[in-house]
């Protein structure tokens, strides 16, 4: 063991074999002498002071141990040799192995905060396509746009709007019914068909529904498409209790599940770097903006306007 440390020990010693009595700081100080520890010149002079109780100088001499282990600390020598090359920044090449292992590290900070702030982003930007699609299907025009797939998808958030627990069929056997719905304890299928404004829907496609509807035990069956139906259709369908739905209604059907007060012609969009949420007008031409920090953030949503690749949360 080092004087120095011997000396603090002894000291300590002395102090706990004071117990609760008054003791004077030089029996304790006795052992410490001027210049003992080197650079902490360890020496209590606080005789003037007047005599202290064992708790106030238990805590001093913690105090002053505390200094000289942390004087000790700096003057470890590094892996190169040399003393205070770490603690004291005094090697260069620890230096440098220390500012590259902070740099890795803020790196890998800085990753996984963008990926984070990229999910958010990506999640946002779905729902605010969902969302400002809305305003496109208010228009007939833009139902017979979509394909097939993307129709059945619309159907079953129209639906989900209107208040019934919609699930979309597989896009391959679906024993004739696109989307399944429940309301009010009743099960209805619902056939799908994006047609041509000018096409007549007859007979044969209700009865395949009608079909369908046997085959899952529905209660009821709901036909809905972009055309309109002919007379034959509409009496087999008063016969057999199933609901029609054609372009016109679709729309009403639509307008009234998504007002247009409720869907603002706007797009948001999160900056991935500081997840300030921009507004871009969408009758504007305007595709990027400075977020707030000066960041800049593109909008590029009405390059992809469809239901392709989305999950509706239904």
């Amino acid at each position: 063991m080092r004087p120095q440390a011997v000396q603090v020990r002894v000291a300590a010693e002395r102090l706990a074999q004071s117990r609760l009595r008054k003791v004077s700081p030089a029996d304790v100080s006795a052992p410490l002498s001027q210049g003992a520890c080197g650079a902490m010149s360890i020496n209590f002079q606080m005789a003037e002071h007047g005599p202290m109780d064992t708790l106030t100088m238990m805590k001093t001499i913690k105090s002053y141990w505390k200094k000289y282990r942390d004087w000790l600390t700096s003057r470890e020598r590094c892996p190169h040799g040399l003393r205070g090359g770490i603690t004291r920044h005094r090697c260069n090449e620890c230096r440098l192995r220390q500012q590259h292992t902070k740099q890795v590290q803020w790196r890998e900070t800085e990753r996984r905060r963008l990926k984070a702030n990229t999910a958010d982003a990506l999640a946002l930007r779905r729902q605010e396509i969902i969302r400002t699609q809305m305003i496109r299907l208010h228009q007939l025009s833009c139902l017979v746009e979509l394909t097939p797939r993307d129709f059945e998808k619309a159907i079953a958030l129209l639906y989900h709007r209107l208040g019934y627990e919609t699930h979309l069929t597989p896009a391959s056997g679906d024993l004739g019914a696109d989307v399944l719905a429940r309301k009010d304890g009743k099960l209805y299928v619902i056939e799908c068909k994006r047609f041509q404004t000018g096409k007549t829907i007859g007979r044969p496609l209700l009865q395949k529904l009608h079909s369908a509807m046997h085959v899952r035990s529905a209660d009821a069956a709901i036909f809905v498409t972009t055309a309109q139906f002919g007379r034959n259709a509409m009496d087999f369908a008063a016969q057999w209790d199933i609901e029609l739905v054609d372009g016109s209604r679709l729309v009403k059907l639509f307008t009234e599940a998504f007002p247009e007060s409720e869907v603002d012609a706007h797009f948001d969009v999160m900056c991935v770097d500081c997840r300030q949420v921009l507004r871009f007008p969408l009758k504007t031409s305007l595709l990027r903006a400075k977020c707030p920090n000066g960041h800049v953030v593109y909008c590029d949503s009405r390059e992809d306007m469809s239901f392709t690749g989305l999950k509706f949360a239904y």
